[in-house]
């Protein structure tokens, strides 16, 4: 008698857990409420809230200064260009962020987004140091929600194993050719410039592959109940 398939993989995608359907409409009010804004406010809005590798050299200068800045590590993942910009990751979020918050519960979801989004900054900062132009979108979390994802999902549902839920290791095949495939992409929208939502602006592919390692890597620590397969 065969172990019936882990519950992640029985629930539908439109079973969100609460807190991911609440942080995407979080998301989504965000995005209309910045549409009520005039064009400088709106820029400035960007700006400062934004992630600005430049604003980073401000740091020390005063205490609310240095909070400010530190900040925008996290508040640039709750801020989009456009409705595209939105739609695009709004899907890719609910996607990836459900089966994630179904595996390691709210609490551990919402610590996990913020350190993802917090690593993908530092990923942009290290490759952009000085740079005046802001980051913003929530790719860089989404990119963690997909390298954590990464150390299950390609597990068969099928399968017999034990009661804890299982993790892949790095050394997988399926799980080191997704982490393959996923810096090839992203390298290649920084070498030619393509966006996926359209948009004429840069891709933050520095982001992205800082979000999704750290996701890769960091899962295990989050994870309710854990082992390694092979």
């Amino acid at each position: 008698m065969t172990s019936p398939p882990p519950e992640s993989a029985r629930q539908p995608l439109v079973r969100a857990p609460a807190i991911v359907l609440v942080s995407l409409a979080l998301l989504v009010l965000i995005h209309l409420a910045t549409l009520l804004l005039s064009l400088d406010a709106y820029n400035a809005l960007i700006d400062d809230y934004g992630f600005v590798p430049a604003h980073v050299l401000t740091m020390g200068a005063s205490a609310a200064t240095t909070l400010w800045v530190l900040a925008t590590f996290v508040t640039y993942a709750f801020l989009h260009a456009n409705f595209t910009h939105l739609a695009v990751n709004g899907l890719s979020f609910l996607i990836f962020a459900t089966v994630v918050a179904r595996r390691i519960g709210s609490a551990r979801f919402v610590v996990f987004s913020l350190v993802t989004a917090v690593v993908a900054a530092l990923a942009h900062l290290a490759t952009n140091w000085g740079d005046a132009t802001a980051v913003i979108g929530a790719s860089g979390a989404i990119s963690g929600y997909m390298g954590g994802a990464a150390r299950f999902m390609f597990l068969d549902p099928r399968s017999s194993q034990p009661a804890g839920r299982p993790l892949l290791p790095l050394s997988s095949r399926p799980v080191a050719m997704f982490a393959l495939v996923w810096t090839v992409a992203n390298v290649g929208f920084g070498a030619t410039g393509f966006s996926p939502d359209g948009s004429s602006d840069l891709t933050a592919w520095q982001a992205h592959l800082g979000g999704f390692f750290s996701g890769l890597l960091l899962f295990p620590l989050f994870d309710q109940r854990r082992y390694w397969l092979g």
